[in-house]
């Protein structure tokens, strides 16, 4: 099985489910006492939080070639970065890197095909709604027309992904946002609703039964299992 790296901390909560599902995965997997090879960098989230404000996307981009070269020196085979709206930075992080990154949005983009989703309405924070790199790829790759909430609500939604999720709290205002993002989706006629934030899994039950719902964390463990543990390469 290929060692998996993990740049994590965005938020903890997050990083503890990756850690979770993975060692989880391989063990049914491969059965036994298996489980899965791990190297973690796990970020301090307000450090990086106020690195964020104050830095250009170069030196963030920067930051993350070193977190990832850094577990690229003790042997890791693939990296992961345990943040949807990290990989703003993906293609600066990779052209820099001799290993590959698994983006999180093939892994999503590549189930959403085996459901023939055409319309997925992705929720997360502003960055990966309203910024175009997330949206960009599933429309360049894998055709789609990826639909976002009012600027509103979503909004409103990312504050409480920041201030509430991202210290494990489901609040009222946190579930309130949420709902009303997916009821834009709903409006505007989305034919699934993507968790594309991996804190957003606390929430995933107030999804109507009726829509489907793709949680990008789960996914992204899922692709990285069949890549450490079938690849040859």
């Amino acid at each position: 099985m290929k060692t998996i790296g993990l740049i994590g901390g965005t938020t903890w909560h997050s990083t503890a489910k990756y850690y979770q599902l993975l060692n989880e995965g391989a063990n049914t997997r491969l059965g036994g006492t298996h489980s899965a090879r791990i190297v973690l960098d796990s970020v301090e989230f307000a450090e990086f939080r106020a690195f964020q404000d104050q830095a250009s996307d170069d030196k963030i981009a920067d930051y993350l070639v070193t977190k990832a070269n850094g577990l690229r020196s003790v042997g890791t085979d693939i990296i992961l970065l345990c943040a949807n709206t990290l990989h703003k930075y993906y293609d600066a992080i990779q052209e820099k890197l001799d290993i590959p990154i698994l983006h999180i949005a093939d892994a999503l983009g590549e189930e959403l095909e085996r459901f023939h989703v055409k319309r997925p309405g992705i929720l997360g924070t502003a960055i990966t709604m309203y910024e175009p790199f997330y949206r960009h790829r599933l429309s360049s790759r894998y055709q789609m027309e990826p639909q976002i909430p009012e600027h509103e609500n979503g909004e409103v939604l990312s504050q409480a992904i920041y201030q509430d999720l991202s210290r494990g709290e489901i609040t009222d205002n946190a579930q309130v946002s949420f709902e009303n993002s997916v009821e834009d989706l709903i409006k505007k006629n989305a034919d699934a609703v993507v968790l594309g934030c991996t804190e957003l899994y606390m929430l995933r039950k107030l999804v109507p039964e009726s829509v489907k719902v793709f949680d990008t964390l789960d996914l992204h463990v899922k692709a990285a299992l069949n890549w450490a543990i079938d690849t040859n390469e």
